[in-house]
């Protein structure tokens, strides 16, 4: 079930907005949270602007990167280019 909630803020001079706590409570915004808006005619919707650090390891790799040292890794992507342009010129 999607939440609703509707809430009022009063722009200052400088154009700040203070996000009301119920809406920060919901959307778990914190202080130091980057949050993004987004304007489609004449409306406005806020999003909590992802934390790239909290989703690192969220994606398992296909292949064991971290026991590929540098040389075997360039020697493989050479090999594999090579059989390539062998098998496109056959």
């Amino acid at each position: 079930m999607a939440i609703k909630l509707t809430a009022r803020a009063q722009v200052t001079s400088k154009g700040q907005v203070t996000i009301p706590k119920a809406i920060r409570t919901t959307l778990d915004i914190s202080e130091g949270d980057q949050v993004t808006f987004e304007v489609e005619q004449d409306e406005v919707t806020i999003h909590k602007t992802p934390n790239f650090a909290d989703l690192s390891g969220i994606l398992k790799p296909d292949h064991d990167h971290e026991n590929v040292d540098f040389e075997t890794a360039r020697a493989t992507a050479w090999s594999t280019r090579v059989d390539q342009l062998k098998n496109s010129q056959a």
